[in-house]
């Protein structure tokens, strides 16, 4: 899907495995009670027979959502599994299982970017679109390697509770990206989570590497950032926009995190435009 919408649902849908990307815009997939907002920087990928809706409100957008068959996905594990010699044995044999993800955003590696670029060129007729999806398909496959890494790594005694653990910071996690403008304190997002307030505490900084406030504080400054350079708001719009308490921490941390004051951002972005604009009104004859 491209191009200008403004508003688009879509109700409830499940379907096989499949990643989701918006390329341009930002959209809510909800699964249940959790709601993940997709952004260019971010992809979410949901497992096989996942129900979800989609809302986006955005103008111009453009989303990249592929679907992988379940045979697909389990003829690319097997392969993963065995050897050549074994696969040239049972070429038809498929009894790996499709891969459970972690329901969670995710920062996209260089490689996964790529690979999805690949395949937007090869369905708009620059390309062999089934090898692209192939190739996408195993980048997803490395990710859920990765991914399983990551939870082994975490410091508790059982598999089923890293897992576990690992999935409910990163309900919170996503919370924290769909409701930047809401109530994100540790006991907000501790509930979230279904965890003790220290728990919780610890966990996250187990799993994201840092303090669960540091990483709101992170996330509503990068927000603010994106907004001063793509919309015409002042910066007390801004600060409202990100949940930010008050005008002055706000411009205090902005400028410590970027090196330049909200107002230098807004202002600068204005002018750019005005430029554009009238350098565009300039071409154009009678």
């Amino acid at each position: 899907m491209s191009g200008r919408v403004g508003r688009y649902h879509m109700p409830g849908y499940a379907g096989p495995l499949s990643l989701k990307m918006m390329l341009r815009g930002r959209g809510r997939w909800r699964t249940g009670t959790t709601e993940h907002l997709v952004t260019p920087g971010s992809v979410l990928i949901l497992n096989a027979g996942q129900h979800y809706s989609l809302t986006i409100e955005d103008e111009d957008i453009e989303t990249l959502c592929p679907f992988f068959a379940d045979a697909l996905v389990r003829e690319a594990v097997r392969a993963r599994r065995l050897d050549l010699g074994a696969l040239l044995d049972r070429p038809r044999d498929v009894d790996a299982r499709t891969p459970e993800f972690v329901e969670r955003l995710r920062q996209p590696s260089l490689d996964l970017l790529a690979d999805a670029q690949r395949l937007r060129r090869a369905i708009q007729g620059e390309g062999e679109a089934h090898d692209a999806l192939l190739r996408l398909l195993d980048r997803v496959l490395l990710e859920f390697v990765d991914e399983r890494e990551r939870i082994a790594e975490l410091p508790a005694a059982r598999a089923a509770t890293r897992e576990e653990l690992y999935r409910r910071v990163h309900r919170a996690r996503d919370y924290i990206h769909a409701t930047l403008d809401g109530d994100l304190c540790l006991d907000t997002l501790a509930r979230v989570a279904a965890l003790s307030s220290y728990h919780f505490h610890r966990s996250f900084r187990a799993v994201v590497g840092t303090t669960p406030a540091r990483y709101v504080s992170e996330q509503r400054l990068l927000r603010a950032h994106e907004l001063l350079r793509a919309r015409e708001l002042a910066v007390s719009e801004v600060v409202f926009e990100v949940g930010w308490s008050s005008l002055g921490s706000f411009s205090t941390a902005f400028k410590r995190r970027f090196g330049v004051s909200p107002a230098r951002v807004r202002d600068a972005n204005s002018q750019a435009r005005r430029s554009a604009e009238k350098g565009a009104r300039s071409t154009v004859g009678p």
